[in-house]
């Protein structure tokens, strides 16, 4: 029971980092704090996962699919957790830019959620949990083989008992 307990430790420090991160993070929530004007949108051109957008400043590339009617006001925004977005003024169609922003971004005020210092890990998160992944399965083939050895310990103990008892038991039979 006492090995049990060891191993459960064991695995519970392995995953409360990307626990604890994931579960900070699922409550900070993802607000403005900067943007800029993009003009109004012209034209969109997709090719190769990416979309040239056409505005009435110039051209942005984002990653995915994006399309609007013309005209529709666009604006840039920069947001806690999703980052650097184009996104539509009147709607909630947004999609991520596929490289920075030349121009400076008017911040926006806004109140830090108190978590806000957990964002910089949500790039690394899944590696977090793989690399938790990885050391749960070391640490169970490393608790498979000291309960392995215990077993076989236990059962060379055993055998000499048996042994032992076996020679005495022989020695009062002769005699």
């Amino acid at each position: 029971m006492k090995c049990f307990i060891v191993w459960l430790v064991v695995l519970a420090a392995i995953w409360c980092v990307p626990c604890t991160i994931d579960a900070g993070l699922s409550h900070v929530p993802d607000v403005l704090t900067a943007n800029a004007d993009a003009g109004t949108f012209v034209s969109s051109t997709a090719a190769d996962g990416t979309t040239t957008i056409q505005t009435t400043t110039g051209s942005v590339v984002v990653t995915g699919a994006f399309s609007s009617p013309t005209g529709q006001r666009l604006t840039l925004e920069r947001r806690l957790k999703s980052g650097l977005q184009l996104c539509t003024v009147d709607g909630p169609v947004c999609a991520s830019l596929a490289g920075p922003w030349p121009s400076a971004l008017r911040p926006v005020p806004y109140k830090r959620p108190t978590l806000a210092f957990l964002v910089p890990w949500l790039p690394s998160l899944p590696s977090l949990y793989f690399d938790a992944t990885l050391l749960t399965f070391a640490w169970c083939m490393v608790a498979l083989g000291i309960l392995a050895v215990l077993a076989r310990s236990k059962e060379n103990r055993e055998n000499k008992k048996s042994t032992g008892q076996e020679v005495r038991d022989a020695g009062k039979t002769a005699s």
